[in-house]
């Protein structure tokens, strides 16, 4: 129980940190006068699609790890980590692929947030004391 909350308050965190740079996204957008409905929608898609990635990432993780420890199989955990962090991506990029052919949202708009969490992640990372998550 303890891990899922050190889980919960890390996603909460990181979804903060990723909502703080799409806000100062799309106020550089405003600020150059190229704001519009479809570089919103760009970078709220980015945006769900980082924050849900990272969530389902924490999910398998720590179900990962519970059924590793309550079997003993170790080997089994791993896979369904890597066939996670296989999936994910491909869904992810589907549905950018979908969004842009369509011709809803921007590109650099939708793509950014995605980059954006990574910068989160090892931003949070980096300024975290030692044994503190």
């Amino acid at each position: 129980m303890e891990q899922n909350r050190k889980v919960i308050r890390q996603f909460g965190w990181v979804s903060l940190a990723e909502v703080v740079c799409v806000g100062l996204m799309l106020a550089v957008y405003g600020l150059l006068g190229d704001f519009s409905g479809k570089v919103l929608f760009g970078a709220l898609l980015g945006a769900a699609l980082a924050i849900g990635n990272f969530l389902l990432l924490s999910l398998a993780v720590v179900r990962a790890i519970d059924r590793a420890a309550q079997t003993g199989e170790a080997a089994k955990a791993t896979m369904s980590i890597r066939s996670s962090a296989l999936l994910r991506p491909l869904v992810i990029a589907g549905i950018l692929i979908l969004a842009l052919k369509a011709g809803v949202c921007e590109p650099l708009p939708a793509l950014l947030p995605l980059i954006f969490m990574q910068l989160c992640i090892r931003g949070i990372g980096f300024f975290r004391k030692d044994g503190a998550t």
